[in-house]
């Protein structure tokens, strides 16, 4: 684990910042790093006050949240270009206990691909701009926006269950179902064994008397 170049205060909004500009790109060696990465959907995570980063999914772009999923992703192959995620919008809940305090209950993010063209920093066009492709010795920038908001729903001490939303219900399930099944299975295998094994004890017991008579 290693600090990064994201800085959160409270109540304190921060948009368009730059967290790194490589002006030559990447080299060969680092291009076919960020390709294997992405190829094999490397991730990543941010940590807030101890809370994981929890990465909003979109239907479409610039439509409600669909869902979520733990991890950031480096970026994401479209056809034979690889694009590279090189702005995070960061989104901060925040909740007034009752004694005046004021408590972080969830961190999420958002990432976004953004070209290196006069739109780079209007990032209200973040949603249809186009995006950055990754080649060889091209400039990059890394920027970051943060935002707070207040939550009254979620508190300090259930923060936690803002995570249970990360991934797909359906698949916690059938982790569910199918770790029961091992268990039921297991236990079947076991009760069988046992069953055998004193099957075999009575009729060595049984075969024992009769031969004593």
């Amino acid at each position: 684990m290693v600090e990064s170049p994201y800085h959160h205060e409270f109540n304190k909004d921060k948009h368009g910042v730059t967290a790194c500009v490589r002006e030559n790109g990447y080299n060969a060696d680092d291009f076919e790093q960020f390709t294997f990465f992405i190829d094999h959907q490397y991730k990543y995570s941010l940590y807030l006050d101890g809370l994981p980063s929890a990465t909003i999914l979109r239907a479409t772009e610039g439509s409600t949240v669909f869902d979520y999923f733990t991890g950031i992703q480096v970026g994401q192959k479209h056809g034979d270009k690889y694009l590279l995620y090189n702005h995070l919008e960061l989104t901060v809940e925040t909740h007034t206990t009752l004694d005046g305090h004021e408590r972080i209950v969830a961190f999420d993010v958002e990432p976004f691909s953004i070209a290196e063209d006069e739109d780079r920093f209007n990032f209200s066009k973040k949603f249809t701009a186009a995006p950055y492709t990754l080649e060889q010795d091209k400039k990059v920038t890394f920027t970051w926006s943060i935002t707070t908001k207040k939550n009254d729903k979620l508190t300090w001490q259930s923060r936690m269950d803002h995570y249970k939303k990360t991934g797909n219900d359906d698949i916690h399930l059938m982790q569910l179902i199918i770790s029961f099944a091992i268990v039921v299975g297991l236990g079947i295998i076991v009760a069988l064994i046992l069953k055998i094994s004193l099957n075999r004890d009575l009729n060595n017991i049984e075969m024992s008397n009769t031969r004593r008579k």
